[in-house]
């Protein structure tokens, strides 16, 4: 990736640690991970990845001129506590599919990388990831990054991470509570493994579960308390979705486990903009 600063570049990953951490994944992980991108992939089409030029001769009797293109880079930035694949595919995928070259993950804190991490990044083929200890110097690395290429797009997926003061560059961060709701229902074929590999990290209540799982809080209430949990994610029956849209952010279907998205996540900035406004046609 053009423009990292030495500093950072002696932090990256190598490619020994993607393969390692592929390798160390189940076949039911490997096809969580899957399953996961391939939806992604058609909720956020690819673009053209071109510069887009627009002249338009306006009703008013003058010309404008548009240009659209693919930022140069984005960063992505985690906590050392983020461990969700499905969430960082959720902001990835956008970034590739929006024709943005150049993509950066880095993750500030202590301690090593979650494989499934590193195995969905494999997979999603972004294998420029560098461990930080601190967020003292994300600032100077986005400086950075904007000299050698101009503003790009910082995606901090962890709440604690805010956008590095001073930058150029678009700043975007989901709004989750990182939370996941589970409706049990007549003993509804809900795939927990996978779900709680998807969504590593989040705290996962089963609404009404007659029994434990490992990692997973039981809570009794009706719908609509439910429905006023506050989570980010909801798991309910097909029938309840649509009323469920009404209180959740994403909302899961039986089978569908494995998935994540950031419906809000706003495509728009993967792109710079700039437009000039010119006199009447001649």
């Amino acid at each position: 990736m053009q423009g990292l600063p030495p500093w950072v570049t002696r932090h990256l990953l190598a490619d020994a640690d993607f393969a390692t951490a592929y390798g160390a994944q189940a076949d039911w992980q490997l096809a969580a991970l899957k399953t996961c991108l391939a939806r992604l992939w058609v909720l956020h089409p690819p673009a053209s990845g071109q510069l887009e030029i627009r002249r338009e001769v306006r009703r008013q009797g003058f010309v404008t001129e548009s240009r659209r293109a693919p930022r140069p880079w984005a960063l992505v930035t985690l906590d050392g506590a983020f461990a969700a694949p499905a969430r960082l595919l959720a902001g990835l995928v956008p970034l590739a599919t929006a024709g943005i070259p150049q993509v950066l993950i880095v993750r500030v804190g202590q301690g090593d990388w979650p494989p499934s991490l590193l195995a969905a990044l494999e997979l999603a083929g972004v294998e420029t990831a560098a461990g930080l200890p601190g967020p003292g110097r994300l600032a100077e690395l986005v400086q950075a990054l904007e000299q050698s290429s101009g503003p790009g797009l910082v995606v901090g997926l962890s709440a604690g991470l805010e956008s590095p003061a001073a930058c150029r560059s678009a700043f975007w961060r989901p709004q989750g509570s990182g939370e996941v709701a589970v409706w049990v229902e007549n003993d509804l074929p809900w795939d927990w493994r996978v779900l709680a590999f998807a969504q590593a990290g989040c705290r996962i209540t089963a609404y009404n579960a007659q029994r434990s799982r490992r990692g997973v809080r039981r809570r009794q209430g009706d719908w609509p308390a439910f429905l006023a949990c506050g989570a980010d994610l909801a798991a309910v029956p097909e029938a309840l979705a649509g009323e469920a849209l009404s209180s959740f952010p994403v909302v899961l279907a039986p089978g569908q486990e494995a998935v994540f998205a950031w419906p809000d996540f706003p495509r728009d900035l993967c792109l710079s903009h700039a437009l000039a406004i010119l006199g009447a046609p001649s």
